[in-house]
């Protein structure tokens, strides 16, 4: 009895495997040869007003020169030669002959980039950008004059001007950090060569587009345009990302130059190694001057002993009398008897600035007479990033009241503003005095 029992029991099992597969596919349709059809999207398009496209068609109209017309307007494109994850632009088409004119007029926070390999002609360039304060457009022209005529009468690059970054930034509103994900999207996507990545970051440049982290990674290869753009960013980021760029030392002139003109308004002392690094490289006169400026102005002294040795071997005036001032507010007095050879004046009097300073102090060689007085000047103690010298006049008759002039001294790292002492009680050494202001003086 055991084994029609074990038999009947592979039979059971087998039974509820093949029902298993049987019914797996119960309720499904059979397969179809038919091909399914996509929904069709419809094109995206700009929200603007029948009143906006006119305004947009007549400006468009008030540049054209006589014989030119409007040929046709359309909706939903993205301008020639760009990639864009927006195709939006509202098409401006004219046309004289065989020459044409279009213009793309599209949001003010419109992002694309500009590929390399196509330049259609000179309106590509950064005065075909037109940046409004509600739209931007883009003109392409293939009649060279009008090319060149409208250009003049369109703004220059969005981040060289109109506000720079902080208007930018406003035309952004709260989307700035997925404006920097689209454009790096962007760049990723479409740009495989080196002369792509140039062309796209150009392009966003000259759109105004606020692409932070875009900009902080291209500063230190880029134009020097790129440079002024990650100062007005402002911030640690932007720092770090300057000291970096000047610390190349294959970086042009004119972007050491631009660089430490950034870093010395950022008054942050920490630039200082990074800017004596690029002082020790820099072959280029303009920008070795604004890096030693740039250190002395955040008082970074180890700079001292190599602005002084530039000073001693440097045979062009305009960069010794530089160096000779840099060298006083570094307040390196090695340098004294080097200065003296280039100062104008040893001793100084409250004459010296009250009638004879267009003569005698602040002529060509001003800067080593100052870097002088810094140097050899009786001043006060250092107090809230100011020093104060009383200068006396050199002859005083007596019961009149005594001339002096108060010389000030910014010996910290950001800007001061003229304090006001014009009158009131000065106490010196132990005396105070009542002050009476000369009009004439």
């Amino acid at each position: 009895m055991t084994r029609p029992l074990q038999k009947n029991t592979r039979l059971l099992v087998l039974f509820a495997i093949l029902m298993l597969v049987a019914t797996a596919g119960c309720g499904q349709s059979p397969p179809s040869n038919e091909t399914t059809v996509p929904e069709k999207v419809e094109p995206k398009r700009w929200n603007i007003s029948p009143e906006e496209e006119a305004e947009m068609v007549a400006h468009v109209k008030s540049t054209l020169p006589k014989g030119w017309l409007i040929e046709r307007t359309s909706h939903s494109n993205a301008p020639e030669g760009w990639h864009t994850y927006d195709p939006v632009g509202f098409l401006v088409e004219a046309r004289k002959g065989k020459d044409t004119s279009r213009t793309w007029f599209l949001p003010k926070d419109w992002i694309g980039i500009r590929k390399s390999e196509k330049k259609i002609n000179e309106s590509t360039s950064s005065w075909g950008i037109h940046i409004e304060r509600n739209y931007k457009s883009i003109t392409q022209c293939s009649d060279m004059l009008l090319s060149r005529a409208l250009g003049r009468k369109m703004k220059g690059p969005g981040l060289a001007t109109h506000g720079g970054w902080s208007r930018a930034a406003q035309r952004f509103e709260d989307k700035l950090e997925e404006t920097d994900r689209q454009a790096q999207r962007l760049i990723a996507e479409y740009c495989k060569t080196k002369a792509e990545h140039i062309a796209a970051i150009n392009s966003l440049f000259q759109l105004g587009v606020p692409a932070k982290q875009v900009f902080l990674d291209s500063v230190v290869n880029g134009p020097v345009s790129y440079v002024s753009v990650v100062g007005r960013i402002g911030g640690k980021e932007a720092f770090d990302a300057l000291c970096q760029a000047i610390r190349n030392p294959n970086a042009s002139g004119g972007l050491q130059d631009v660089a430490a003109m950034w870093l010395e308004s950022l008054g942050d002392p920490a630039a200082g190694p990074a800017l004596l690094e690029a002082f020790d490289h820099s072959t280029f006169v303009e920008a070795s001057m604004h890096i030693a400026e740039a250190l002395a102005a955040i008082h970074y002294k180890p700079a001292a002993p190599k602005v002084f040795e530039r000073l001693k071997r440097t045979d062009y005036s305009p960069e010794k009398i530089c160096y000779a001032n840099c060298s006083g507010s570094l307040g390196y007095k090695e340098a004294i008897p080097e200065i003296q050879k280039l100062a104008t004046m040893e001793h100084f009097t409250a004459e010296t600035v009250l009638h004879g300073y267009e003569q005698a102090f602040f002529d060509q060689w001003a800067y080593a007479n100052i870097g002088l007085l810094r140097l050899t000047g009786s001043w006060g103690e250092k107090k809230k990033g100011m020093r104060l010298l009383l200068l006396a006049v050199a002859e005083a008759p007596m019961g009149n009241p005594i001339p002096v002039t108060f010389v000030f001294e910014n010996a910290g790292i950001k800007g001061l503003f003229y304090p006001g002492f014009d009158e009131g009680r000065f106490t010196i050494n132990g005396v105070t005095y009542e002050t009476v202001v000369d009009d004439d003086a």
